[in-house]
């Protein structure tokens, strides 16, 4: 407390004490913890992992095939059930969803778009 301020009387001072300890939720006073960041990294390898099963068949063909079917897929996957989880279901699976769309987005920039099916 400064010097020459006058102290809130008890009185206001417990009437605004759970004024001052409400947050929203997604304010956070301690940040992400672990159980966040293990649930969004099991997000991004649950895609990448769904990701390489779905592309390996199509790209070891010497034909070219039609890769809409599992681009369809892979983006109802990633952000379907993903947004689903950060928008609709939130609490712990949250992260989860997050780390299914970061993965989606990882996959089709490091492969130009060929293992998500966007560049065939």
């Amino acid at each position: 407390m400064k010097s020459g301020s006058v102290p809130d009387p008890p009185a206001l001072t417990s009437a605004l004490e759970p004024v001052r300890r409400a947050r929203p939720p997604w304010q956070n006073a301690d940040g992400p913890g672990c159980r966040d960041l293990a649930a969004t990294v099991a997000g991004f390898g649950t895609f990448i992992l769904v990701d390489c099963v779905m592309m390996y068949a199509p790209l070891q063909m010497k034909e070219t095939p039609s890769l809409l079917p599992q681009m369809l897929t892979l983006l109802l996957l990633a952000f379907g059930l993903g947004g689903l989880l950060v928008w609709q279901i939130r609490g712990a699976w949250r992260p989860f969803g997050v780390g299914m769309m970061l993965g989606w987005l990882f996959m089709t920039l490091i492969s130009a778009g060929f293992l998500t099916g966007l560049n065939p």
